[in-house]
């Protein structure tokens, strides 16, 4: 009984979302998407009767995109499921990791992370299948988005005509982000910034690092250079000084062998 009564608030909130549209409508559908699985997951453990949870109304996009926060096209890269005791439960917390393509509302990186649950019986979802998909979350608070089987799986085509074209995805959003959790993890004890640093930062780190070593080579090539060729002027002039001396030397013994002929004819 108390089932049938929540599907029917269920029935009555969406036909009341899809007569106003007005903000709130959706998630207010959402909540009771969330508390029919829970009741129904209560009546699964007392009966083996198969029955599915998870209870959307069938609003189109245009109905609740003012209650949207960040529309976007990618594909998931990957998917990580926290268990919080090691039991298994349809509502354990998962991250969706999505690779960016296009943003059609809000602001999002080449990179983007949302929240949901684990399995579709408790309005989670997964977009595990090949190919760019459609998006639509909403803010949990912060930069935390949430995505379910209610009103997070749109096409691309609605998207468009519901936010035009969109805009690629903001690379500065991203570094940012990658600053702002390197800073978190600096002030952690112990912290070696440079092991913080991304692959391609610390790359361009140590390039630039070597770029300064090929400068200093250059610069003492130069200096060598500049001493060889002075080193080579002194030989020259020495071997001058040489030349001269052994010239003087001949002479000198030129002119005593003439006079000592000389002095003695005989």
């Amino acid at each position: 009984m108390v089932l049938s009564s929540v599907l029917e608030v269920l029935v009555d909130q969406g036909s009341g979302v899809q007569r106003s549209g007005g903000r709130g409508g959706l998630a207010r559908v959402m909540a009771a998407s969330m508390l029919v699985a829970a009741l129904v997951g209560i009546t699964v453990l007392a009966t083996p009767r198969p029955a599915h949870a998870c209870v959307c109304a069938d609003v189109p996009l245009s109905d609740y995109a003012d209650e949207v926060d960040v529309a976007f096209t990618g594909w998931q890269v990957e998917r990580i499921i926290s268990e919080s005791d090691g039991s298994t439960w349809s509502s354990d917390p998962v991250t969706l990791t999505f690779r960016v393509t296009r943003v059609y509302k809000g602001r999002a990186g080449p990179l983007i992370e949302v929240q949901t649950v684990r399995d579709g019986s408790s309005c989670g979802v997964d977009f595990a299948e090949k190919g760019v998909k459609g998006v639509a979350a909403f803010s949990r608070g912060g930069d935390e988005y949430m995505v379910s089987l209610c009103g997070s799986v749109v096409t691309i085509g609605e998207l468009k005509e519901v936010f035009g074209e969109g805009n690629p995805p903001d690379e500065a959003l991203t570094l940012q982000e990658e600053v702002e959790g390197m800073q978190e993890e600096v002030e952690e004890p112990g912290a070696n910034i440079e092991d913080l640093l991304p692959d391609d930062l610390r790359q361009e780190d140590e390039m630039v690092s070597m770029q300064g070593e090929v400068s200093g080579l250059e610069e003492e090539a130069i200096s060598l250079q500049t001493e060889v060729s002075s080193l080579k002027g002194a030989v020259s002039t020495m071997a001058r000084v040489l030349l001269l001396a052994g010239g003087l030397v001949m002479t000198a013994g030129l002119v005593a062998f003439l006079r000592r002929k000389r002095d003695d004819p005989g």
